[in-house]
């Protein structure tokens, strides 16, 4: 019985995951294709490679090892399909409140503008803690704590990378306005970091 329910648990954590995979797409696809100028190409691609390596061994660690597993009770899978939902609902939230500024590059449009409503009230960066929630969430699913440190040691750094970059440009692009912006704000958590 316990396997069946730890199997449950397993593929709806993929269920959801894969579902935000689908969301993710089609808010991106329904934005309008304006020229931007994409300031920051190398950061794409190093949070794509983080994502896509980060999951597939995190993955393939909790198909291999069955040593150093987390505790196998339903409060921690059911803990970790409430953290992926949470964080389904900040980047896909925080996708809507930037509308068609939300692009998978650091780019700049001819008319862009800082946006500091909805969760931007408070963070600058609640797209990626969307991602990062719904990854930690998948590996509480996972049940293993090699697919902990694996997600944790890829998307991570790749996220504190992509942040540093695109604040960069963002302080070129805006100035003063986005320095006050910072002092007012927090780059993930409220009040913390």
């Amino acid at each position: 019985m316990v396997y069946v329910t730890d199997v449950a648990f397993k593929a709806a954590g993929l269920a959801l995951l894969s579902a935000w995979f689908v969301l993710d797409q089609r808010l991106l696809a329904q934005r309008p294709h304006v020229a931007a100028r994409c300031s920051e190409p190398r950061s794409c691609r190093v949070l794509i490679l983080a994502n896509s390596v980060g999951l597939i061994l995190a993955l393939c660690a909790a198909v291999s090892f069955s040593r150093g597993r987390m505790p196998d009770d339903d409060p921690v899978a059911i803990s970790g399909l409430l953290c992926m939902l949470v964080g389904m609902g900040i980047r896909l939230s925080a996708m809507k409140t930037l509308g068609r500024f939300h692009m998978t590059s650091v780019s700049i449009l001819p008319d862009h503008r800082l946006v500091e409503r909805g969760f931007y009230r408070w963070i600058r960066h609640p797209s990626y803690l969307g991602v990062i929630v719904l990854l930690l969430g998948l590996a509480c699913v996972l049940a293993n704590y090699a697919s902990l440190f694996i997600l944790v040691g890829f998307v991570i750094p790749a996220y504190a990378y992509r942040i540093s970059r695109e604040e960069k440009v963002l302080v070129d692009h805006f100035g003063q306005a986005y320095e006050n912006y910072r002092l007012r704000t927090r780059r993930l958590l409220p009040f913390v970091y």
